[in-house]
């Protein structure tokens, strides 16, 4: 039995931190340290970990081969440059 070891590129930029996973088609970026207590939806392919206090810790894209849509996203400049850095386009800067 041959098993494939999951595909995930990881980068950091500006003090983020991000993983892509290619097998999963998601992105998780971390913002600052803290334990999840409660997640919420921004939108369908796009959720925000929050801390007990309400601090973002963390961003969960999905579908992120087809790009990310930012808008609404907490320091989504940084947040566009440490995607790119895997690979993900921000989808505000296509044509």
């Amino acid at each position: 039995m041959t098993t494939t070891k999951p595909q995930v590129r990881e980068a950091t930029v500006g003090g983020l931190h991000v993983e892509r996973s290619a097998d999963a088609d998601t992105a998780y970026v971390r913002l600052a340290e803290g334990k999840v207590y409660f997640t919420a939806e921004l939108s369908d392919l796009c959720h925000l970990d929050y801390t007990k206090d309400g601090l973002i810790v963390g961003i969960e894209f999905a579908g992120v081969s087809d790009g990310v849509d930012l808008e609404g996203v907490p320091r989504s400049r940084q947040v566009a440059a440490v995607l790119r850095a895997v690979g993900v386009d921000d989808l505000r800067n296509r044509g």
